[in-house]
Protein backbone atom coordinates (compact mmCIF):
# COMPACT_ATOMS: atom_id res chain seq x y z
CA UNK A 1 0.00 0.00 0.00
CA UNK A 2 1.33 3.41 -0.31
CA UNK A 3 1.13 5.93 1.96
CA UNK A 4 1.52 9.56 0.05
CA UNK A 5 -0.35 12.27 -1.71
CA UNK A 6 2.24 12.12 -4.78
CA UNK A 7 0.96 7.83 -4.81
CA UNK A 8 1.86 8.16 -8.93
CA UNK A 9 5.01 9.18 -8.70
CA UNK A 10 5.81 6.88 -5.81
CA UNK A 11 4.61 4.26 -8.15
CA UNK A 12 6.38 5.09 -10.52
CA UNK A 13 9.56 4.95 -9.35
CA UNK A 14 8.61 1.67 -7.81
CA UNK A 15 7.16 0.03 -10.90
CA UNK A 16 10.50 1.45 -13.10
CA UNK A 17 12.80 -0.09 -10.34
CA UNK A 18 11.33 -3.38 -11.09
CA UNK A 19 11.44 -3.08 -14.22
CA UNK A 20 15.34 -2.93 -14.47
CA UNK A 21 15.65 -5.56 -12.03
CA UNK A 22 13.55 -8.46 -12.74
CA UNK A 23 12.55 -10.51 -16.01
CA UNK A 24 9.17 -10.82 -17.62
CA UNK A 25 8.36 -13.72 -18.77
CA UNK A 26 7.41 -13.38 -22.98
CA UNK A 27 8.21 -9.59 -22.29
CA UNK A 28 4.49 -9.44 -20.64
CA UNK A 29 3.71 -6.65 -18.12
CA UNK A 30 1.58 -7.13 -15.16
CA UNK A 31 -2.22 -6.38 -15.59
CA UNK A 32 -3.95 -3.28 -14.79
CA UNK A 33 -6.20 -5.38 -12.47
CA UNK A 34 -3.34 -6.66 -10.80
CA UNK A 35 -1.44 -3.27 -10.35
CA UNK A 36 -4.61 -1.87 -9.04
CA UNK A 37 -5.04 -4.55 -6.20
CA UNK A 38 -0.93 -4.95 -5.45
CA UNK A 39 -0.75 -1.31 -4.66
CA UNK A 40 -4.45 0.24 -3.95
CA UNK A 41 -4.35 2.48 -6.43
CA UNK A 42 -6.98 3.75 -8.66
CA UNK A 43 -6.94 3.66 -11.69
CA UNK A 44 -6.49 7.24 -12.40
CA UNK A 45 -3.34 7.24 -10.11
CA UNK A 46 -2.59 4.05 -12.07
CA UNK A 47 -2.63 5.68 -15.44
CA UNK A 48 -0.40 8.64 -14.44
CA UNK A 49 2.30 6.36 -13.29
CA UNK A 50 2.55 4.31 -16.03
CA UNK A 51 2.32 7.55 -18.42
CA UNK A 52 6.01 8.31 -17.98
CA UNK A 53 7.19 4.49 -18.11
CA UNK A 54 4.98 4.80 -22.11
CA UNK A 55 6.80 7.87 -22.71
CA UNK A 56 10.49 6.78 -21.96
CA UNK A 57 9.64 3.39 -24.45
CA UNK A 58 9.89 1.12 -21.63
CA UNK A 59 6.70 -0.12 -21.74
CA UNK A 60 3.89 -0.53 -24.50
CA UNK A 61 0.87 -1.57 -25.52
CA UNK A 62 -0.43 -3.93 -27.76
CA UNK A 63 -4.45 -3.58 -28.33
CA UNK A 64 -6.50 -6.39 -27.30
CA UNK A 65 -3.17 -8.01 -25.33
CA UNK A 66 -1.82 -5.88 -22.79
CA UNK A 67 1.04 -4.16 -21.57
CA UNK A 68 4.76 -5.74 -22.72
CA UNK A 69 8.00 -4.75 -21.56
CA UNK A 70 10.14 -3.08 -24.56
CA UNK A 71 13.74 -5.23 -25.34
CA UNK A 72 15.98 -2.55 -23.37
CA UNK A 73 14.96 -1.44 -20.58
CA UNK A 74 16.45 1.72 -19.69
CA UNK A 75 17.28 2.77 -23.41
CA UNK A 76 14.62 3.73 -25.25
CA UNK A 77 16.83 4.81 -28.21
CA UNK A 78 18.51 1.80 -28.78
CA UNK A 79 15.79 0.11 -30.92
CA UNK A 80 17.39 2.89 -33.58
CA UNK A 81 20.33 0.59 -34.12
CA UNK A 82 20.09 -3.17 -32.78
CA UNK A 83 17.79 -6.14 -34.32
CA UNK A 84 15.43 -6.20 -37.41
CA UNK A 85 12.48 -3.60 -37.02
CA UNK A 86 9.12 -4.19 -37.53
CA UNK A 87 8.07 -1.76 -40.62
CA UNK A 88 4.21 -0.18 -40.17
CA UNK A 89 3.51 0.46 -43.70
CA UNK A 90 0.63 3.35 -43.37
CA UNK A 91 -2.33 4.05 -45.76
CA UNK A 92 -5.48 5.80 -46.13
CA UNK A 93 -8.08 3.65 -45.40
CA UNK A 94 -9.99 5.72 -48.14
CA UNK A 95 -7.77 4.36 -51.13
CA UNK A 96 -8.99 0.81 -50.11
CA UNK A 97 -12.16 0.44 -48.09
CA UNK A 98 -13.94 3.20 -50.35
CA UNK A 99 -15.69 2.10 -53.41
CA UNK A 100 -16.20 6.07 -55.05
CA UNK A 101 -12.58 6.44 -54.68
CA UNK A 102 -10.71 7.62 -57.66
CA UNK A 103 -10.05 3.75 -58.98
CA UNK A 104 -6.40 5.27 -59.98
CA UNK A 105 -5.58 5.15 -56.02
CA UNK A 106 -5.98 1.42 -55.60
CA UNK A 107 -3.62 0.28 -58.30
CA UNK A 108 -0.64 3.11 -56.96
CA UNK A 109 -0.91 1.95 -53.72
CA UNK A 110 -0.68 -1.72 -54.81
CA UNK A 111 2.50 -0.97 -56.53
CA UNK A 112 4.00 1.26 -53.64
CA UNK A 113 3.46 -2.30 -51.21
CA UNK A 114 5.19 -4.23 -53.82
CA UNK A 115 8.26 -2.09 -53.53
CA UNK A 116 8.35 -1.77 -49.85
CA UNK A 117 8.05 -5.39 -49.09
CA UNK A 118 10.52 -6.97 -51.90
CA UNK A 119 13.07 -4.33 -50.33
CA UNK A 120 11.60 -5.12 -46.63
CA UNK A 121 12.57 -8.98 -47.96
CA UNK A 122 15.79 -8.20 -49.48
CA UNK A 123 16.65 -6.85 -45.61
CA UNK A 124 14.90 -9.63 -43.84
CA UNK A 125 12.70 -6.90 -42.19
CA UNK A 126 8.93 -7.45 -41.68
CA UNK A 127 6.61 -5.19 -43.48
CA UNK A 128 2.92 -5.17 -41.57
CA UNK A 129 0.36 -3.02 -43.55
CA UNK A 130 -2.05 -0.63 -41.97
CA UNK A 131 -5.10 1.14 -43.40
CA UNK A 132 -5.39 4.01 -40.70
CA UNK A 133 -7.41 7.99 -40.18
CA UNK A 134 -5.38 10.53 -39.85
CA UNK A 135 -5.94 10.02 -36.42
CA UNK A 136 -3.03 10.97 -34.19
CA UNK A 137 -3.78 9.41 -31.00
CA UNK A 138 -4.35 6.50 -32.48
CA UNK A 139 -0.92 6.60 -33.99
CA UNK A 140 0.41 7.33 -30.98
CA UNK A 141 -0.73 4.02 -29.61
CA UNK A 142 1.36 2.43 -32.78
CA UNK A 143 4.09 4.43 -32.30
CA UNK A 144 5.00 3.01 -28.88
CA UNK A 145 6.02 -0.26 -29.95
CA UNK A 146 9.71 -0.21 -29.69
CA UNK A 147 11.84 -1.24 -32.69
CA UNK A 148 9.75 -0.11 -35.26
CA UNK A 149 10.05 1.99 -38.86
CA UNK A 150 7.04 3.89 -40.37
CA UNK A 151 6.49 4.37 -43.82
CA UNK A 152 3.78 7.18 -44.67
CA UNK A 153 1.97 6.42 -48.48
CA UNK A 154 0.69 9.83 -48.13
CA UNK A 155 1.95 13.35 -46.84
CA UNK A 156 -1.01 14.87 -47.67
CA UNK A 157 -3.17 12.40 -45.42
CA UNK A 158 -0.91 12.21 -42.49
CA UNK A 159 1.03 15.08 -41.65
CA UNK A 160 0.58 15.87 -38.04
CA UNK A 161 1.73 12.01 -37.54
CA UNK A 162 5.14 12.46 -39.60
CA UNK A 163 5.47 15.26 -37.45
CA UNK A 164 4.99 13.35 -34.58
CA UNK A 165 7.92 11.19 -35.46
CA UNK A 166 10.14 13.73 -36.20
CA UNK A 167 9.14 15.61 -33.24
CA UNK A 168 9.80 12.24 -31.18
CA UNK A 169 12.81 11.01 -33.42
CA UNK A 170 11.12 7.84 -34.66
CA UNK A 171 12.29 6.36 -38.09
CA UNK A 172 10.12 6.95 -40.78
CA UNK A 173 9.87 8.27 -44.12
CA UNK A 174 6.95 9.76 -46.55
CA UNK A 175 5.95 9.66 -50.12
CA UNK A 176 5.46 13.63 -51.10
CA UNK A 177 3.56 12.34 -54.05
CA UNK A 178 4.43 14.88 -56.69
CA UNK A 179 6.24 17.54 -54.34
CA UNK A 180 9.54 18.25 -52.64
CA UNK A 181 8.87 18.62 -49.10
CA UNK A 182 12.53 20.37 -48.15
CA UNK A 183 15.24 19.21 -46.31
CA UNK A 184 13.47 18.87 -42.81
CA UNK A 185 11.89 15.59 -44.45
CA UNK A 186 12.38 12.23 -45.23
CA UNK A 187 10.99 11.52 -48.34
CA UNK A 188 10.60 10.39 -51.65
CA UNK A 189 9.12 12.46 -54.66
CA UNK A 190 7.79 11.89 -58.17
CA UNK A 191 8.24 15.58 -60.56
CA UNK A 192 4.75 14.99 -62.59
CA UNK A 193 5.52 18.01 -64.46
CA UNK A 194 8.72 16.15 -65.99
CA UNK A 195 6.14 13.11 -66.78
CA UNK A 196 3.74 15.56 -68.93
CA UNK A 197 6.65 16.89 -70.47
CA UNK A 198 7.91 13.46 -71.46
CA UNK A 199 4.58 13.11 -73.49
CA UNK A 200 4.41 16.69 -74.99
CA UNK A 201 7.59 16.00 -76.40
CA UNK A 202 7.38 12.55 -77.90
CA UNK A 203 4.52 13.57 -80.03
CA UNK A 204 6.37 16.72 -81.16
CA UNK A 205 8.70 14.16 -82.04
CA UNK A 206 6.06 12.32 -83.90
CA UNK A 207 5.38 15.40 -86.41
CA UNK A 208 2.59 16.53 -84.00
CA UNK A 209 2.71 20.16 -83.84
CA UNK A 210 -1.19 20.90 -82.78
CA UNK A 211 -1.76 19.46 -79.45
CA UNK A 212 -4.33 20.31 -77.28
CA UNK A 213 -4.15 19.55 -73.04
CA UNK A 214 -6.91 17.78 -71.11
CA UNK A 215 -6.38 18.12 -67.60
CA UNK A 216 -7.58 19.84 -63.98
CA UNK A 217 -5.88 23.16 -63.52
CA UNK A 218 -4.30 25.66 -65.56
CA UNK A 219 -1.54 25.77 -62.72
CA UNK A 220 -1.42 22.27 -62.12
CA UNK A 221 2.11 20.90 -62.12
CA UNK A 222 0.82 18.31 -65.18
CA UNK A 223 -0.20 21.42 -67.38
CA UNK A 224 3.38 22.73 -66.58
CA UNK A 225 5.27 20.56 -68.03
CA UNK A 226 2.67 19.98 -70.99
CA UNK A 227 3.86 24.14 -71.81
CA UNK A 228 7.64 23.34 -70.63
CA UNK A 229 7.83 20.82 -73.81
CA UNK A 230 6.52 23.04 -76.37
CA UNK A 231 8.19 26.28 -75.22
CA UNK A 232 11.22 24.01 -75.75
CA UNK A 233 10.32 23.20 -78.77
CA UNK A 234 9.61 26.63 -79.88
CA UNK A 235 5.88 26.01 -79.99
CA UNK A 236 3.23 27.71 -77.55
CA UNK A 237 0.07 26.69 -75.50
CA UNK A 238 -2.94 27.98 -77.23
CA UNK A 239 -5.71 28.38 -74.46
CA UNK A 240 -8.01 27.55 -76.65
CA UNK A 241 -6.23 24.08 -77.02
CA UNK A 242 -6.52 23.97 -73.29
CA UNK A 243 -9.24 22.18 -71.42
CA UNK A 244 -9.82 22.38 -67.82
CA UNK A 245 -11.98 20.13 -65.55
CA UNK A 246 -11.91 19.19 -61.89
CA UNK A 247 -13.59 15.87 -62.80
CA UNK A 248 -10.77 13.65 -63.51
CA UNK A 249 -13.19 10.33 -64.53
CA UNK A 250 -13.51 8.92 -68.44
CA UNK A 251 -16.96 9.65 -68.64
CA UNK A 252 -16.57 13.17 -68.35
CA UNK A 253 -13.39 13.20 -70.64
CA UNK A 254 -15.29 12.04 -73.06
CA UNK A 255 -17.79 14.24 -73.11
CA UNK A 256 -15.48 17.06 -73.38
CA UNK A 257 -13.07 15.68 -76.21
CA UNK A 258 -16.11 14.80 -78.15
CA UNK A 259 -17.10 19.10 -77.99
CA UNK A 260 -13.73 19.77 -78.19
CA UNK A 261 -12.59 17.49 -80.82
CA UNK A 262 -15.96 19.02 -83.25
CA UNK A 263 -14.71 22.83 -82.26
CA UNK A 264 -11.17 22.19 -82.94
CA UNK A 265 -10.81 19.41 -85.92
CA UNK A 266 -7.04 20.96 -87.00
CA UNK A 267 -5.77 19.16 -83.28
CA UNK A 268 -3.90 15.93 -83.98
CA UNK A 269 -3.12 15.16 -80.39
CA UNK A 270 -4.20 15.45 -77.06
CA UNK A 271 -1.82 15.35 -73.76
CA UNK A 272 -3.84 14.18 -71.00
CA UNK A 273 -2.98 15.01 -67.30
CA UNK A 274 -4.19 10.77 -66.09
CA UNK A 275 -4.72 7.51 -68.06
CA UNK A 276 -8.52 8.00 -66.55
CA UNK A 277 -8.94 11.45 -68.68
CA UNK A 278 -6.56 9.65 -71.52
CA UNK A 279 -8.95 6.78 -72.09
CA UNK A 280 -11.92 8.66 -72.04
CA UNK A 281 -10.49 10.75 -74.93
CA UNK A 282 -9.35 7.93 -76.49
CA UNK A 283 -12.93 6.08 -76.97
CA UNK A 284 -14.67 9.94 -77.79
CA UNK A 285 -11.38 10.25 -80.76
CA UNK A 286 -12.47 6.50 -81.89
CA UNK A 287 -16.01 6.89 -81.84
CA UNK A 288 -15.26 10.44 -84.22
CA UNK A 289 -13.35 8.20 -86.75
CA UNK A 290 -9.97 9.96 -85.05
CA UNK A 291 -7.68 7.10 -84.93
CA UNK A 292 -3.66 6.87 -84.25
CA UNK A 293 -1.01 7.79 -85.71
CA UNK A 294 -3.27 10.40 -87.48
CA UNK A 295 -4.79 11.36 -84.05
CA UNK A 296 -3.12 10.56 -80.72
CA UNK A 297 -3.75 10.81 -77.31
CA UNK A 298 -1.08 10.62 -74.45
CA UNK A 299 -1.65 9.68 -70.31
CA UNK A 300 -0.05 9.56 -67.30
CA UNK A 301 0.19 7.08 -64.75
CA UNK A 302 0.49 3.86 -65.94
CA UNK A 303 -2.91 1.87 -64.95
CA UNK A 304 -3.75 -0.39 -68.33
CA UNK A 305 -5.06 -2.61 -66.31
CA UNK A 306 -8.23 -0.38 -65.28
CA UNK A 307 -9.60 0.18 -68.72
CA UNK A 308 -10.22 -2.71 -71.16
CA UNK A 309 -11.58 -2.96 -74.75
CA UNK A 310 -9.78 -0.34 -76.55
CA UNK A 311 -6.03 1.02 -77.66
CA UNK A 312 -3.26 0.25 -74.80
CA UNK A 313 -1.86 3.55 -73.57
CA UNK A 314 1.03 5.62 -74.33
CA UNK A 315 1.63 6.84 -71.47
CA UNK A 316 3.88 7.31 -68.35
CA UNK A 317 5.18 4.82 -65.49
CA UNK A 318 5.73 6.98 -62.45
CA UNK A 319 7.80 3.71 -61.27
CA UNK A 320 5.98 2.99 -57.97
CA UNK A 321 7.71 -0.13 -56.79
CA UNK A 322 10.94 2.05 -57.07
CA UNK A 323 8.99 5.16 -55.33
CA UNK A 324 8.00 1.91 -52.25
CA UNK A 325 11.77 0.88 -52.26
CA UNK A 326 13.05 3.87 -51.79
CA UNK A 327 11.06 4.38 -48.84
CA UNK A 328 12.16 1.72 -47.45
CA UNK A 329 15.85 2.40 -47.76
CA UNK A 330 15.22 6.25 -46.19
CA UNK A 331 13.37 4.54 -43.38
CA UNK A 332 16.62 2.76 -43.16
CA UNK A 333 18.95 5.22 -43.09
CA UNK A 334 16.57 7.20 -40.82
CA UNK A 335 16.88 4.56 -38.07
CA UNK A 336 20.28 4.54 -38.22
CA UNK A 337 20.56 8.05 -37.23
CA UNK A 338 21.15 9.64 -40.80
CA UNK A 339 19.77 13.04 -41.35
CA UNK A 340 16.85 13.12 -43.52
CA UNK A 341 17.00 12.93 -47.80
CA UNK A 342 14.85 13.86 -50.60
CA UNK A 343 14.58 11.26 -53.48
CA UNK A 344 13.68 11.94 -56.73
CA UNK A 345 12.27 8.20 -58.77
CA UNK A 346 12.33 9.10 -62.00
CA UNK A 347 9.80 8.58 -64.25
CA UNK A 348 9.71 6.01 -68.20
CA UNK A 349 8.34 6.87 -71.24
CA UNK A 350 5.81 3.68 -71.95
CA UNK A 351 4.69 3.55 -75.83
CA UNK A 352 1.58 2.25 -76.17
CA UNK A 353 -1.02 2.57 -79.60
CA UNK A 354 -2.61 5.62 -78.81
CA UNK A 355 -0.13 7.43 -80.05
Amino acid sequence: MLESNYKHEKLTALLRTELNEREFPGRRFHTIKYMMEHYGVSQATLSRALQPLFEDGLLYTVEGKGTFVADAPGTPDQHLTHGSPGVYCIFSEREVFERNGNPTDWFVLRDIIAGVTERGRELGWQVNLCPMKSDLNEFRQLAQRPDSVFIFTRYDVFEPLIRHCMQHHLPYSVYGIHTRLGKRFNHVWVDIAEATAKTTAYLLSRGHSRIAYLGSRNDHARYIGYKRALNAAGERAVREYCVHTPNGMPETAETLTKAFLSAHPEVTAMVCGSDLRASGAVKAALSLGRKPPAFAVTGVDNVDEIFSGQLRLTTVDLMRRNVGSELLRLAAASRDGKAPVSVKVETRLCNGDSA
